[in-house]
Protein backbone atom coordinates (compact mmCIF):
# COMPACT_ATOMS: atom_id res chain seq x y z
CA UNK A 1 0.00 0.00 0.00
CA UNK A 2 0.96 3.59 -0.95
CA UNK A 3 1.56 6.14 1.92
CA UNK A 4 2.61 9.42 2.58
CA UNK A 5 6.03 7.83 3.46
CA UNK A 6 6.30 6.80 -0.06
CA UNK A 7 7.22 10.19 -1.22
CA UNK A 8 9.31 13.13 -0.96
CA UNK A 9 8.08 16.49 0.83
CA UNK A 10 7.64 17.48 -2.77
CA UNK A 11 6.19 14.92 -4.29
CA UNK A 12 4.30 14.28 -1.48
CA UNK A 13 2.85 17.27 -1.28
CA UNK A 14 1.69 16.75 -5.03
CA UNK A 15 0.50 13.50 -4.26
CA UNK A 16 -1.97 15.05 -1.58
CA UNK A 17 -3.25 17.85 -3.66
CA UNK A 18 -3.81 14.91 -6.61
CA UNK A 19 -5.65 12.89 -3.98
CA UNK A 20 -7.68 15.85 -3.32
CA UNK A 21 -8.42 16.36 -7.14
CA UNK A 22 -9.22 13.26 -7.89
CA UNK A 23 -11.81 13.52 -5.27
CA UNK A 24 -13.05 16.65 -7.22
CA UNK A 25 -13.12 15.13 -10.28
CA UNK A 26 -15.04 12.06 -9.30
CA UNK A 27 -17.37 14.78 -8.27
CA UNK A 28 -17.40 16.95 -11.15
CA UNK A 29 -15.99 15.11 -13.96
CA UNK A 30 -16.97 11.57 -13.81
CA UNK A 31 -18.38 9.73 -11.42
CA UNK A 32 -17.71 6.49 -12.22
CA UNK A 33 -13.94 6.24 -14.87
CA UNK A 34 -13.98 2.95 -16.77
CA UNK A 35 -9.89 3.84 -17.13
CA UNK A 36 -9.28 4.46 -13.39
CA UNK A 37 -5.36 4.80 -14.20
CA UNK A 38 -5.80 7.41 -16.86
CA UNK A 39 -8.65 9.28 -14.65
CA UNK A 40 -6.35 9.14 -11.68
CA UNK A 41 -3.28 10.49 -13.94
CA UNK A 42 -5.29 13.33 -15.54
CA UNK A 43 -6.09 14.70 -12.23
CA UNK A 44 -2.34 14.29 -11.18
CA UNK A 45 -1.43 16.50 -14.36
CA UNK A 46 -3.92 19.18 -13.26
CA UNK A 47 -3.05 19.42 -9.85
CA UNK A 48 0.74 19.81 -10.79
CA UNK A 49 -0.38 22.67 -12.52
CA UNK A 50 -0.52 24.48 -8.99
CA UNK A 51 3.30 24.88 -8.90
CA UNK A 52 6.83 25.03 -10.52
CA UNK A 53 7.96 22.09 -8.14
CA UNK A 54 4.79 20.12 -8.61
CA UNK A 55 5.54 20.27 -12.53
CA UNK A 56 9.13 19.09 -12.40
CA UNK A 57 7.77 16.45 -10.06
CA UNK A 58 5.38 15.71 -13.22
CA UNK A 59 8.06 15.35 -15.35
CA UNK A 60 10.17 12.75 -13.09
CA UNK A 61 6.90 10.80 -12.53
CA UNK A 62 6.61 10.30 -16.36
CA UNK A 63 9.90 8.76 -16.75
CA UNK A 64 10.21 7.11 -13.26
CA UNK A 65 7.41 4.47 -13.30
CA UNK A 66 7.88 3.48 -9.85
CA UNK A 67 6.48 7.01 -8.47
CA UNK A 68 4.31 7.47 -11.28
CA UNK A 69 2.52 4.31 -10.20
CA UNK A 70 2.57 5.30 -6.52
CA UNK A 71 1.11 8.80 -7.26
CA UNK A 72 -2.14 6.87 -9.28
CA UNK A 73 -2.80 4.51 -6.44
CA UNK A 74 -2.46 7.46 -4.11
CA UNK A 75 -4.66 9.67 -6.03
CA UNK A 76 -7.21 6.28 -6.35
CA UNK A 77 -7.48 5.80 -2.94
CA UNK A 78 -9.89 8.95 -2.83
CA UNK A 79 -12.36 7.19 -5.24
CA UNK A 80 -13.24 4.83 -2.72
CA UNK A 81 -13.05 7.15 0.19
CA UNK A 82 -15.58 9.57 -1.39
CA UNK A 83 -18.09 6.81 -1.68
CA UNK A 84 -17.40 5.18 1.32
CA UNK A 85 -18.10 8.56 2.90
CA UNK A 86 -21.36 9.14 1.16
CA UNK A 87 -22.79 5.20 1.69
CA UNK A 88 -21.18 6.54 5.30
CA UNK A 89 -24.01 9.38 4.86
CA UNK A 90 -26.35 7.23 3.39
CA UNK A 91 -26.22 4.62 5.55
CA UNK A 92 -27.70 6.55 8.50
CA UNK A 93 -30.71 8.49 6.58
CA UNK A 94 -32.24 5.84 4.33
CA UNK A 95 -34.48 4.07 6.89
CA UNK A 96 -35.89 7.42 8.21
CA UNK A 97 -36.15 8.75 4.67
CA UNK A 98 -38.28 5.90 3.29
CA UNK A 99 -40.25 5.29 6.47
CA UNK A 100 -38.63 1.45 6.46
CA UNK A 101 -38.58 1.44 10.09
CA UNK A 102 -39.44 -1.35 12.93
CA UNK A 103 -42.96 -2.33 13.65
CA UNK A 104 -43.58 -3.18 9.97
CA UNK A 105 -43.41 -7.07 8.64
CA UNK A 106 -40.37 -7.93 6.65
CA UNK A 107 -42.83 -8.36 3.42
CA UNK A 108 -43.86 -4.69 4.37
CA UNK A 109 -40.30 -3.81 4.20
CA UNK A 110 -39.29 -5.54 1.14
CA UNK A 111 -42.75 -4.47 -0.59
CA UNK A 112 -41.86 -0.98 -0.33
CA UNK A 113 -38.40 -1.32 -1.34
CA UNK A 114 -39.26 -2.53 -4.31
CA UNK A 115 -41.84 0.03 -4.89
CA UNK A 116 -38.36 2.40 -4.61
CA UNK A 117 -36.29 1.06 -6.71
CA UNK A 118 -39.64 0.54 -9.28
CA UNK A 119 -38.43 3.44 -11.85
CA UNK A 120 -36.10 4.97 -9.51
CA UNK A 121 -39.13 6.54 -7.28
CA UNK A 122 -37.00 6.49 -4.37
CA UNK A 123 -35.22 9.75 -6.24
CA UNK A 124 -38.67 11.89 -6.98
CA UNK A 125 -39.71 14.82 -4.65
CA UNK A 126 -43.32 14.30 -3.36
CA UNK A 127 -43.10 10.55 -2.65
CA UNK A 128 -45.33 9.56 -0.53
CA UNK A 129 -44.46 5.47 0.65
CA UNK A 130 -47.51 4.70 1.96
CA UNK A 131 -49.64 5.99 -0.97
CA UNK A 132 -47.06 4.43 -2.85
CA UNK A 133 -47.02 8.17 -5.19
CA UNK A 134 -44.18 10.35 -6.53
CA UNK A 135 -44.52 13.33 -8.20
CA UNK A 136 -42.54 12.45 -12.15
CA UNK A 137 -42.17 16.50 -12.53
CA UNK A 138 -39.34 16.22 -9.47
CA UNK A 139 -36.97 13.87 -10.42
CA UNK A 140 -33.52 13.84 -8.45
CA UNK A 141 -35.75 15.72 -5.58
CA UNK A 142 -36.21 13.85 -3.23
CA UNK A 143 -34.55 15.08 0.31
CA UNK A 144 -32.73 12.63 1.00
CA UNK A 145 -30.36 13.78 -1.78
CA UNK A 146 -30.28 16.90 -0.65
CA UNK A 147 -29.16 15.79 2.63
CA UNK A 148 -26.44 13.41 1.52
CA UNK A 149 -24.60 16.58 -0.81
CA UNK A 150 -25.55 19.22 2.07
CA UNK A 151 -23.59 16.86 4.27
CA UNK A 152 -20.82 15.70 2.12
CA UNK A 153 -19.81 19.52 0.30
CA UNK A 154 -21.64 21.86 2.68
CA UNK A 155 -20.69 20.18 5.95
CA UNK A 156 -17.42 20.60 8.58
CA UNK A 157 -15.10 18.14 6.45
CA UNK A 158 -12.47 20.03 4.35
CA UNK A 159 -11.82 17.03 1.89
CA UNK A 160 -14.19 18.33 -0.62
CA UNK A 161 -13.74 22.07 -0.19
CA UNK A 162 -12.68 22.40 -3.95
CA UNK A 163 -15.97 20.50 -5.54
CA UNK A 164 -17.97 22.83 -2.99
CA UNK A 165 -16.47 26.08 -4.08
CA UNK A 166 -16.60 24.88 -7.81
CA UNK A 167 -20.60 24.19 -7.18
CA UNK A 168 -21.17 28.06 -5.70
CA UNK A 169 -19.45 29.91 -8.18
CA UNK A 170 -21.12 27.74 -10.57
CA UNK A 171 -24.71 28.39 -8.46
CA UNK A 172 -24.81 24.45 -10.06
CA UNK A 173 -24.96 20.97 -8.43
CA UNK A 174 -23.42 18.95 -11.50
CA UNK A 175 -25.07 16.23 -12.96
CA UNK A 176 -21.41 13.71 -12.12
CA UNK A 177 -22.44 14.51 -8.29
CA UNK A 178 -25.65 13.96 -8.33
CA UNK A 179 -25.56 10.64 -10.26
CA UNK A 180 -23.12 9.32 -7.67
CA UNK A 181 -25.54 10.25 -4.76
CA UNK A 182 -28.48 8.59 -6.97
CA UNK A 183 -26.18 5.70 -7.58
CA UNK A 184 -25.44 5.34 -3.37
CA UNK A 185 -28.97 5.31 -2.37
CA UNK A 186 -30.25 3.35 -4.90
CA UNK A 187 -27.72 0.59 -4.01
CA UNK A 188 -28.29 1.17 -0.39
CA UNK A 189 -25.79 -0.03 1.85
CA UNK A 190 -25.84 -3.45 3.19
CA UNK A 191 -29.19 -4.01 5.09
CA UNK A 192 -31.00 -0.70 4.94
CA UNK A 193 -32.65 -0.45 1.82
CA UNK A 194 -32.21 -4.11 0.43
CA UNK A 195 -33.63 -7.01 2.02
Amino acid sequence: KVTSASFTQISGRLAALSKAKTREYIATVNAFPTDKEQFCWSAIQDAAKASEPFRRTLEEAELDLVLKENLIDYAGYSIAGLRGDLKAKAKTIILGHYSLTAGQSSAEIKERVRWLLTKSNFMYGGLDIKNLTVNRQEPFKHPILVDIIRGQWFGKGKADVATMNKMITLKLVMGELIALVVTVVRLGPPNTIHH
